[in-house]
């Protein structure tokens, strides 16, 4: 791979979390309302019974950058609330030295989501499939006996 590659590697990893609920919506034929707030619970669980996520933001010259997660609990608490999320806009303010503010969309890691799905037993998404193999492989080195119960039932 070549070392500039590097960048397209980065935005494949970086899924907008819009994109993720509706598609995990429409999988698992919930309103998105409720997608939402399962995956604020778990975001803001202190001791999480299963694999944590963060949220992102993606920036050129930083990478993934993780959001803070005071801006991305209240963006999440107001989509919750929207009767569509066609028009809501999930981006979060981010103060630059030196320059205006920019919005930037709230991400997930595909890999860390991954994981956190194949952890809570939900199918991955179309958005995810592109890392369903690493997080599969992860998951089983981490927990073998885990997943040998899965396979099982």
């Amino acid at each position: 791979m070549s070392f500039f590659k590097s960048i397209d590697t980065e935005q494949m990893e970086c899924i907008p979390l819009k994109l993720l609920i509706k598609e995990l919506a429409e999988q698992e034929s919930v309103e998105t309302s409720k997608i939402i707030a399962i995956l604020l619970r778990e975001y803001t669980e202190e001791i999480p019974f299963h694999e944590k996520f963060s949220f992102y933001y993606y920036d050129l010259v930083y990478g993934l950058v993780e959001a803070n997660s005071n801006l991305c609990r209240s963006t999440l608490i107001k989509a919750i609330y929207e009767n569509s999320l066609d028009d809501f806009d999930f981006s979060i303010e981010i103060e630059k030295p030196l320059l205006d503010a920019e919005k930037h969309e709230i991400c997930v890691k595909a890999v860390e989501m991954a994981i956190f799905l194949i952890d809570v037993s939900v199918k991955i998404p179309n958005c995810l499939r592109h890392v369903e193999d690493n997080a599969n492989e992860w998951f089983k080195r981490k927990y073998p006996l885990m997943t040998t119960q899965k396979m099982k039932s």
